[in-house]
């Protein structure tokens, strides 16, 4: 089909965030990966999964609040 729109090869892509107490860090490298998703394709879709191993500072806090979109921590 000649007009038909192009699929993409990726339909979605997923960024885990491995952290144990990165309060000072984790909304830095949130925001890096926000915007570098801005510039992949619209029709592939991203989330971001921020696993907190057991932390004893604010990550998993600040991680929530960054309201990254799909993001579950």
């Amino acid at each position: 089909m000649p007009n038909s729109p192009r699929q993409p090869l990726i339909e979605h892509i997923v960024t885990v965030v491995p952290s144990k107490d990165e309060a000072a860090l984790i909304g830095h490298c949130l925001q890096s990966i926000r915007n570098a998703s801005e510039l992949i394709d619209r029709n592939v879709g991203t989330s971001i999964v921020v696993v907190a191993d057991a932390c004893v500072d604010r990550t998993a806090q600040i991680a929530r609040r960054m309201e990254i979109g799909r993001a579950h921590v």
